[in-house]
């Protein structure tokens, strides 16, 4: 059995360890049902993202909001406009804040992590969420901010 290093290492997304780049390189090219491939564009990714069920939400290296998605905002209830450019940090309940803080670090070593997060709606009516959270890097591998996934588990 692995050790608990190689078992975290293995956790990144770069099945090598290191985290995927957000852009740089080549797009991969995405399976279709035919068992073809399509080629990835811009548009295909904008619409998986805009699409996807979960929330996804985007932010910078001091974790100020860059993206969200049309879920995560309908499951806050705010607007893009009122989202962007705010702390993450401004959405969570006060009394995880310690703990989100921690998991940051994490992030920032490249550990990816899936856990439970209560966020705030905008009403005030505190929601939990199943999360998954990754460091995004440049094509040199430098960290540029961090990826969240969010399902509503209230």
């Amino acid at each position: 059995m692995p050790d608990r290093k190689a078992r975290s290492k293995a956790k990144r997304a770069g099945g090598d360890g290191r985290p995927l780049p957000l852009s740089g390189g080549q797009a991969p090219a995405v399976p279709s049902g035919n068992g073809g491939t399509l080629p990835a564009s811009n548009d295909l990714y904008h619409q998986i993202v805009e699409n996807a069920y979960a929330g996804i939400w985007v932010t910078d290296r001091e974790s100020r909001t860059i993206l969200v998605n049309k879920r995560m905002m309908e499951l806050l209830g705010y607007s893009a406009a009122e989202m962007m450019g705010r702390p993450f940090f401004d959405f969570i309940d006060q009394r995880d804040l310690a703990v989100s803080l921690a998991r940051r670090e994490r992030r920032q070593q490249g550990i990816r992590g899936t856990y439970d997060l209560q966020l705030c709606h905008k009403d005030g009516t505190p929601l939990w969420f199943r999360t998954n959270g990754a460091l995004l890097t440049d094509s040199q591998g430098q960290p540029i901010g961090y990826l969240g996934t969010f399902t509503n588990i209230t």
